[in-house]
């Protein structure tokens, strides 16, 4: 469970209620479970009628900085959609910000008849799943003929922006800072990404209104009759703002049913370079999400972090790198190798390990055994896999590389290596050689049997200028 879910004794609910529905009670309460951030109830009243509950956490601790004013923006713009749209928006029956009953601000609305898009998606046929995407497609177009003064989360009114560039770029580097905050690895330095964002920032000018977007409108918040759309839940991120930030979008949701509710027919180039950069932002929030939410594992970083790195590379142009270096262990030696014959070689001059980039399709594992018989001729038959160094760089392409040693291979060394030449140098005089700074860090936890390295090593040119570690 997430930090941010701010449970409630049942004679709390009941306080609840009796201060929203005048000489009511509650007869009964069950929690709903499928939401990840407020939490949330079914509440049956005296009356027999049932209406949810949502409840906010009792203190920003878990939220991000794009999480501002939450269920103000929720309650706003349900208020704005209730009756416009043509799809049913639950009706707010009360609201209370004052934090008098409980720890966080409240809501009770109309309960929506249904299901849960993605409760059950599985048991659609594709052309039934294209039929609910296609009347999604249309109802978002419905909520961005909603037009705003200024461009803003819904919730964060200190914060408002003549264009969509400004909006997008303060979501941004909120997102920048949530990460960086907590070592959340993406791939990029913060800094290149906003150089980026800066050259590319003609392509927002053709947004000249905002519109309302409800921004979360992934399948578990459509609500379905069989195939027929009957309701959108949980508003809390929506923002005044480019259409195309709407979840549906996203390279992971984006589909043609969709598209063609929509009214898209193709997308035109600077609209899918708004997409990709759209694509970012969510991406790196919810990589960064799981550390503020307290998640129980990093199951949802591991899903999103292959998205993010696909629109950054096609954003950026050339794939992300991903490598292995493998120290090779022989009485107390370590086999290292002194780069020093290909040009135009970053590590030029400098002693390193054994390994390279994984080729596609390829596993960390089978990088280093391919990399360590190319290079040394020897094959590995038996390895350690240590953790990761993540490189940020201001004159290359962050990089990922993960750290082996290996103390079993079969074999001589081949010591015509290409990339420089190979030496069998004693663990007491590695500190000694010529090595990256970094290096000399990671080094010093694999002569300490570390193997849960997670190191993020931050470069200006060939100098060290911050290191984290988790």
């Amino acid at each position: 469970m997430g930090i941010t879910k701010n449970k409630q004794s049942l004679q709390t609910i009941q306080k609840m209620v009796e201060r929203a529905y005048t000489g009511l009670t509650m007869d009964g309460c069950i929690e709903l479970t499928e939401g990840l951030c407020n939490v949330a109830y079914v509440v049956r009243l005296s009356n027999g009628e049932e209406k949810i509950l949502k409840i906010s956490a009792a203190d920003s601790s878990g939220y991000m900085s794009n999480e501002i004013n939450m269920m103000d923006a929720e309650v706003a713009a349900m208020k704005l959609t209730n009756g416009v749209i043509s799809t049913k928006v639950p009706q707010v029956d009360y609201y209370d910000a004052t934090r008098e009953i409980c720890s966080g601000s409240y809501f009770f609305m109309e309960k929506l008849e249904g299901e849960n898009f993605f409760k059950n998606i599985g048991a659609y046929s594709e052309e039934e799943k294209a039929t609910v995407n296609f009347q999604v497609g249309s109802l978002v177009k419905q909520i961005a003929e909603i037009k705003g003064q200024q461009f803003g989360l819904l919730g964060d009114v200190e914060h408002q922006f003549d264009t969509q560039y400004g909006l997008f770029r303060y979501m941004l580097c909120n997102a920048i800072g949530d990460a960086e905050r907590r070592n959340v690895f993406f791939f990029l330095n913060g800094e290149k990404l906003l150089e980026m964002l800066e050259k590319d920032r003609g392509i927002f000018a053709e947004v000249e209104t905002p519109s309302l977007v409800h921004y979360d409108l992934w399948e578990g918040n459509v609500f379905v009759k069989g195939t027929q759309v009957i309701g959108f839940i949980d508003w809390e991120r929506a923002l005044w703002g480019d259409v195309l930030m709407e979840d549906r979008f996203r390279r992971h949701t984006r589909n043609e049913g969709f598209l063609k509710g929509f009214g898209i027919e193709k997308l035109s180039e600077k609209q899918m370079r708004r997409i990709l950069w759209y694509d970012i932002l969510l991406y790196l929030i919810m990589m960064a999400e799981g550390e503020y939410r307290g998640y129980e594992d990093d199951g949802q970083y591991r899903w999103v972090a292959p998205l993010f790195r696909a629109s950054l590379e096609e954003l950026v142009g050339e794939p992300v790198k991903y490598c292995t270096l493998c120290y090779i262990e022989k009485d107390d030696h370590y086999l290292m190798l002194y780069r020093n014959k290909k040009e135009n070689d970053p590590n030029e001059g400098k002693w390193i390990g054994v390994g390279g980039k994984l080729e596609a399709g390829e596993t960390p594992d089978k990088c280093v055994v391919r990399e360590a018989l190319e290079e040394t001729g020897l094959t590995l038959t038996d390895y350690t896999y240590h953790g990761v160094v993540h490189f940020q760089s201001d004159k290359w392409m962050d990089e990922e590389m993960y750290l082996y040693t290996a103390t079993g291979f079969e074999g001589s060394v081949d010591f015509e290596c290409s990339e420089g030449e190979l030496k069998w140098v004693p663990k007491e005089e590695v500190m000694n050689l010529s090595l990256w700074e970094g290096d000399k860090i990671f080094l010093k936890y694999l002569l300490e049997g570390k193997t849960d390295i997670d190191l993020t090593l931050v470069y200006k040119g060939a100098d060290l200028v911050e290191v984290r570690s988790k």
